[in-house]
């Protein structure tokens, strides 16, 4: 039998091995190049990634997810990603250096819902900022189900509607489109889009004016 301090000595030389986990700031190389690089910042989060032309990325855990591009053979320059989070590990902002550090902040209410996105900020590390090219704000109800999508882009504002069914607390209409479901909630109308599930609610069939497409599944419920 194996006892609790053998597991705990696997689970220590498990998280000691994954640069993911250090409690410093560390960064995770790519194992056939010394050049692309991750860092990782003192929560097991992405703190920052660099792409570098000329790598190709393999799903290793060593490289904590670095994503490598194919190989430019007429550039060896490189393209990096920055990331911030509030304290409670959500995403305040990205900032990519390939688009002159420019990027996005996002903004998240008091129970943790994104309620607003500014696109394409000159600084996103800026708390607050005031130039963006565009901005989406999202405002709900008290089930968490959005009421509307105000977006606004070159001083024009649209805005997206919803209509919910207070009794079932499904969406009837969601900008223009409107939605019907099955007995087990799932969605079988889509505006002009109509879902055939069969008796496990997978869905089996996806239809609207021109195209249909069928699906089929094995014993253990995977797509095939």
């Amino acid at each position: 039998m194996i006892s609790t301090v053998s597991i705990l000595l696997v689970l220590m030389l498990t998280i000691g091995a994954n640069p993911a986990y250090i409690d410093t700031p560390s960064s995770a190389v790519h194992p056939e190049s010394t050049a692309g690089r991750i860092n990782i910042n003192a929560k097991p989060r992405l703190g920052a990634k660099k792409i570098f032309a000329g790598i190709t990325g393999k799903n290793n855990p060593v490289n904590a997810g670095i994503i490598y591009k194919k190989k430019n053979k007429k550039s060896n320059s490189h393209r990096k990603s920055c990331y911030g989070y509030n304290k409670t590990h959500m995403k305040t902002y990205e900032q990519r250096g390939h688009n002159n550090n420019a990027g996005d902040v996002y903004t998240y209410d008091d129970v943790y819902r994104l309620t607003n996105v500014k696109i394409n900020v000159p600084d996103p590390t800026v708390p607050n900022p005031t130039e963006f090219e565009k901005e989406k704000t999202f405002n709900f109800d008290k089930l968490d189900n959005i009421l509307s999508i105000v977006e606004t882009q070159n001083e024009q504002t649209t805005t997206k509607t919803t209509q919910i069914n207070p009794v079932l607390n499904q969406y009837e209409n969601f900008d223009g489109w409107g939605l019907s479901y099955d007995l087990n909630g799932n969605t079988t109308q889509k505006g002009t889009q109509s879902f055939t599930y069969d008796y496990r609610n997978q869905i089996i069939k996806a239809k609207d004016q021109t195209t249909e497409a069928n699906y089929k599944y094995d014993a253990l419920g995977r797509r095939v």
